[in-house]
């Protein structure tokens, strides 16, 4: 009754004996070839398995390799190499070109080539087409001794470049051919950049960044293995070796340089650290990616990591990787180092333009020539932003690599767009552009980055969610605990003035009243940074508003904003009265429209009534305090106690009685006495020098100002004047009091003077400023019944213009002002060590002259309504003192 008839087995499955009533199934990882089979050896392995013997069992093929199946030998597919075969896996490497890995067996590589990822020729042969090495001709090695000389020329060209001309003397063409031509090759490195990075870009944008491998020093590309056979630790060590020849060559020519034309050492030495600094800079991201191409490892099937400018080397596995490695650290430390000097050259640039050192702003124009100088910080942003995008190729991760690209440049373009620190307005729509289109391009990669490498896209995505969601309440927190930890009104007083007529003395002021109180004073040069927040501070962070009545107060529409916006909040407004301030006239408050122009004010939102309100509250003002009839140290400290309600230390009035009274050496501060701004900026200067003279043998004061203000009309210098500090400000030779002071100095023949200019204003002396000088000198020799001679002073004043002047601008930050006063205590420090510097001509008659002038002539210190001497620059003069690094 039983079945007589056999059934083939199914696929899959065999008989293991004759006879059998069951079929017994394959290992999961085999199967046969049909049906019918009748023993365990016609399993073989199935389709995408591979055994490397009968008896071994069989191991999935993994990414990039084809296995048929069936015990047939694996092979590579397209765009990947079999390296070796093993029992338990298969050395599968990726090819960063698909052309050069055509598939197949182990070891099959396109035509000429071998290695891991077929990534090197064989020796005698070049890179050619299709991913091919072609049998080098001899053109071949032309190529490579072109590259080396033009090399050299450009070395040359370099050198010549950072001691050709003075940035100032470039032409407008110049200056933008030379700003495009470095964009340029600044596009060009970055664009190199990209073809490091883990993705394989479709053609054609593939060929072309592969030609940009060039700015790489990619030497493949300049046929040098035509010259000779190199393995890629000996590229690797001839990419470094370009540094230093580099380097050499620069000195080599400043050798050749230096025997044609003589420069002295220290400017020579300065020339030559420019030129490194150019070759540098231009090109600072190739070489930062080149030194860091140790770090550039990408991974492959076979879970190994090799070099991604170098695939024949293993990474982290020992060999020529750990001494590439080793090697790279220390030539890291190049660029490092270049950085960190940047940093310090912009540090010292303040120092060395106060010095007038023009040879130190052309030396290193790279740093300093396209940017201005007020944003002159954005190049130490730029390099950094420059030396982050060459090192996004060591990230090990392709959606890591396109993020951080799109984060750099986004900050860069937000940078570049709020600062706008370009001197051309084509630099900066340039970087700006760059910026954005490099962004743009992170963001058109991200298609082309494997499924494997954007794991972490949804966690990103949803950080970068959860951020923007946090930035209000973060934001309303953080005003929240600001206003909740502030005791008070951020400022205790707020200082309006009029720039012009009363910056001096507002600057003194505050300097006066954080001295004695420790109080937070708002003064716009050092606390506004953004003028449409001028009005915030005002009603938000002021207790109150000290109003510098002086002339033309009523000139500014922003100083009255000031007033109205107090007005309007409620602010206490405190007025300082300045003898010469008329009060708020009727007819000027009735038709204050046409009298300022009120557009930027009523686009803050404040109306005409609003303003005209808050001039009511200056004509009838609450608080008022008269300004001192004569300035000195004792009224200032007077004016401070008043403005306080309270006492300063008790010690103070007899410390400045003390300073005064004082026998000691004396240095002098000369200012124009008749103008309260020209005090108020030598007691500013004086305030800020004192600390210098602390254990010191002489003392400083403003040479006249206790003699003036005790109604005194002639100036007398003291007798232990050793420096006299001439402070310039606009329109002082105008005063007959400054011209009495420069007798004085010229008769004491005073052994050092010191010229520092207190208004930027203030013009150097040309030819016209001579001749109404020389008209003033005779004026005052008939008034001193003597015989007219007008060169009794020009050479002595000659001969304190060409000195090199110090700086004080007292309207600038306080910062700035702290640096200024620096140079000058240095300044000061080297005067005492050395001999008198000016000398007046030993003529009796003239000295007689002189001290009849200045006995009989001043008398009458008004200045006649006909005579104005003022500094100004005369084409004619400038050949005469050009030279001077003070111009």
């Amino acid at each position: 009754g039983g079945n007589s008839s056999c059934e083939r087995c199914e696929k899959g499955s065999y008989a293991a004996s004759s006879g059998s009533t069951a079929c017994t199934l394959c290992r999961s990882d085999t199967t046969t070839a049909g049906t019918g089979y009748t023993s365990l050896e016609d399993c073989k392995c199935d389709e995408g398995y591979y055994r490397q013997t009968a008896e071994a069992p069989c191991v999935k093929c993994g990414t990039g390799a084809i296995c048929l199946g069936f015990d047939a030998a694996p092979e590579a597919a397209p765009g990947y190499m079999l390296y070796q075969v093993h029992t338990d896996r298969l050395d599968i490497f990726s090819c960063s070109e698909n052309d050069r890995c055509p598939g197949g067996g182990v070891g099959v590589c396109a035509e000429g080539r071998h290695r891991i990822s077929c990534s090197e020729c064989l020796p005698g042969r070049t890179p050619g087409k299709n991913g091919t090495c072609e049998i080098c001709s001899g053109a071949d090695s032309v190529t490579s001794v072109v590259a080396l000389v033009a090399c050299l020329i450009l070395a040359a060209f370099v050198y010549y470049r950072s001691k050709g001309h003075d940035t100032i003397r470039l032409r407008h063409e110049a200056v933008l051919a030379m700003a495009t031509i470095t964009q340029i090759l600044l596009v060009l490195q970055l664009s190199s950049v990209l073809a490091r990075l883990s993705i394989y870009w479709p053609e054609p944008l593939r060929s072309l960044l592969d030609f940009l491998l060039v700015f790489t020093f990619d030497l493949d590309l300049l046929r040098v293995g035509c010259v000779q056979s190199l393995s890629e630790f000996d590229k690797y060590l001839g990419k470094l070796a370009i540094i230093p020849v580099a380097i050499f060559a620069l000195c080599l020519c400043h050798v050749i340089s230096s025997l044609f034309h003589r420069e002295e050492r220290s400017v020579s030495r300065m020339r030559l650290a420019g030129a490194v600094g150019i070759f540098l800079s231009a090109l600072y991201i190739s070489l930062t990616n080149v030194i860091a191409a140790p770090l550039q490892c990408a991974s492959n099937p076979n879970g190994r990591w090799t070099m991604v400018s170098a695939e024949a080397v293993l990474c982290w596995e020992g060999g020529d990787h750990a001494v590439m490695l080793a090697i790279g650290c220390v030539f890291l430390s190049i660029p490092l180092s270049f950085f960190a000097w940047m940093i310090y050259l912009m540090k010292e640039f303040p120092l060395r333009m106060a010095w007038g050192d023009v040879t130190f702003l052309n030396s290193f124009s790279f740093l300093f020539f396209r940017v201005r100088p007020e944003a002159r910080w954005f190049m130490i942003f730029f390099m950094a932003r420059n030396g982050l995008v060459a090192l996004i190729p060591t990230l090990p991760n392709a959606f890591w690599q396109c993020f951080t690209l799109v984060v750099i440049f986004g900050i860069s373009a937000g940078v570049a767009l709020y600062v706008l620190p370009w001197k051309l307005h084509t630099g900066n729509i340039f970087d700006i552009g760059t910026s954005c289109i490099f962004l743009a391009l992170g963001c058109l990669a991200l298609p082309f980055v494997s499924e494997s490498d954007t794991e972490a896209v949804p966690e990103v995505a949803l950080g970068l969610i959860i951020l923007s969601l946090c930035l209000t309440p973060v934001t309303i927190f953080q005003w929240l605990l600001g206003r909740a930890t502030q005791k008070g009104k951020a400022f205790r007083w707020f200082l309006c003035h009029h720039k012009l007529s009363g910056g001096s003395f507002a600057r003194l002021l505050k300097l006066a009243l954080t001295d004695s109180y420790q109080a937070s004073v708002f003064l716009d040069s050092d606390d506004l940074v953004d003028l449409n927040h001028l009005f915030m501070y005002v009603k938000n962070d002021t207790q109150t508003l000290v109003v510098l009545c002086t002339k033309e107060i009523l000139r500014s529409p922003w100083c009255i904003g000031e007033v109205s916006v107090a007005n309007l909040s409620n602010i206490e407004i405190l007025t300082l009265l300045w003898p010469d301030f008329t009060g708020v006239q009727d007819e000027f408050l009735h038709k204050v429209d046409s009298h300022l122009q009120l557009e930027n004010l009523t686009a803050t939102g404040l109306s005409v009534e609003d303003i005209k309100n808050g001039l009511r509250r200056l004509q009838n003002p609450v608080m008022s305090i008269d300004f001192p009839e004569f300035l000195t140290e004792a009224s200032l400290l007077e004016l401070v106690k008043r403005m306080n309600n309270s006492p300063t230390s008790s010690s103070a009035e007899a410390t400045i009685r003390a300073r005064n009274s004082s026998d000691a050496g004396t240095d002098a501060i000369i200012v124009d006495l008749r103008s309260t701004e020209a005090i108020s900026a030598g007691l500013l200067l004086l305030k800020l020098l004192r600390p210098f003279y602390v254990g010191s043998s002489s003392t400083l004061i403003v040479a006249g100002l206790e003699t003036f203000a005790a109604g005194g009309q002639l100036f007398r210098l003291p007798k232990t004047v050793a420096v006299a500090i001439l402070l310039c400000t606009a329109g002082c030779f105008s005063s007959r009091v400054f011209l009495q002071a420069l007798v004085e100095v010229a008769l004491q023949q005073v052994a050092h003077v010191l010229p520092a200019v207190a208004n930027k204003d203030f013009s150097f002396p040309g030819v016209a400023f001579y001749v109404d000088l020389e008209t003033e000198v005779r004026r005052l020799c008939v008034a001193a019944g003597v015989q007219p001679d007008g060169s009794l002073l020009t050479p002595f004043v000659k001969q304190i213009f060409e000195k090199i002047f110090t700086h004080f601008f007292v309207l600038d930050s306080m910062t700035i002002l702290n640096t200024q006063v620096k140079i000058m205590s240095k300044r000061l420090e080297q005067l005492e060590q050395s001999q008198a510097d000016i000398v007046l001509e030993r003529k009796e008659d003239k000295l007689e002259k002189l001290r009849q002038i200045n006995e009989h002539a001043f008398e009458d210190t008004e200045v006649p309504a006909e005579t104005k001497i003022e500094a100004t620059v005369d084409d004619e003069f400038l050949p005469n003192v050009t030279t001077r690094s003070s111009l």
